[in-house]
């Protein structure tokens, strides 16, 4: 999955941190997001989803620092449930 995100780097009082302030960068990026996800089926039209995203940014500043030889990555989980309309879950 891509998806594209705009970000505003601030401090826990809610001010932009410096880089963010001084407008270095642009304040949005591309994530490219792999997931691993398994699917519980608890009824004929039903499932429970539970996964992972392994997120790698295009860019090193969603934490207002760049640093290092490497973008930003960051993971993150999911839960959900599945309601299937109209066709057979299994197919």
């Amino acid at each position: 999955m891509i998806s594209f995100i705009n970000f505003d780097p601030r401090n826990k009082d809610g001010f932009k941190l410096l880089n963010n302030a001084n407008e270095v960068y642009e304040p949005s990026a591309r994530i490219f997001a792999p997931k691993l996800e398994v699917r519980f089926p608890f009824a004929k039209i039903f499932s429970l989803n539970l996964g992972i995203n392994l997120n790698f940014a295009d860019t090193d500043n969603l934490d207002d620092l760049s640093k290092g030889s490497f973008n930003d990555t960051f993971y993150s989980a999911f839960t959900g449930i599945s309601i299937y309309l109209g066709s057979d879950q299994n197919k």
